[in-house]
């Protein structure tokens, strides 16, 4: 498996919408150094389990593969990525390698009492395995609802993000998912 990759690049991925007010572009990057730490908002993670990949389901009924969230005072990235995880989902997280970023640029003018970088933010993007679920760690009211493993051979591309169609087409280059 490996690391971060030696060369930079970056992928424009899509215009999202959050919320009524706010449109962002969303461009998917990845390369040997981070972007500046005032920039870092999130932490995500996709987590693999041999050949399946860890959907989640949230309170509006969107699904996705990237759960993660806010740091807090004082964490490093890893803690922040493993405390996430493990309370919206119950995965317990091996070896975490970081895959990339996303990066996010608002397409509106900053929101009345927005305290989150502006005009870009980044959330960081780590993969990681884990031997399954252990819902006893996840927060009872979390944002996220349910969490799953899907294997690979039915999901179906089309429910992702074009963003997340190329984080997983990164994972699978570095070879996490093991032949069925």
């Amino acid at each position: 498996m490996m690391g971060a990759s030696a060369e930079y690049e970056e992928w424009q991925a899509e215009e999202v919408e959050w919320g009524a007010t706010m449109r962002l572009a969303l461009t998917v990057c990845r390369g040997p150094k981070l972007p500046a730490d005032q920039l870092i908002s999130s932490v995500r993670g996709v987590v693999v389990q041999r050949d399946k990949v860890l959907m989640v389901q949230n309170a509006a009924g969107e699904r996705h593969i990237i759960p993660g969230g806010r740091r807090e005072p004082g964490e490093d990235y890893l803690t922040t990525l493993r405390r996430e995880i493990g309370e919206e989902t119950g995965c317990v997280l091996l070896q975490p390698q970081l895959l990339g970023w996303l990066r996010f640029r608002h397409l509106t003018p900053r929101p009345t009492n927005y305290r989150y970088p502006y005009p870009e933010f980044v959330q960081l993007i780590y993969v990681a395995t884990s031997h399954g679920l252990d819902h006893r760690l996840r927060l009872a009211q979390d944002f996220e609802r349910s969490a799953e493993f899907i294997p690979l051979h039915v999901l179906d591309p089309q429910m992702l993000r074009p963003s997340e169609q190329r984080l997983l087409a990164w994972v699978q280059t570095w070879g996490y998912f093991l032949a069925q």
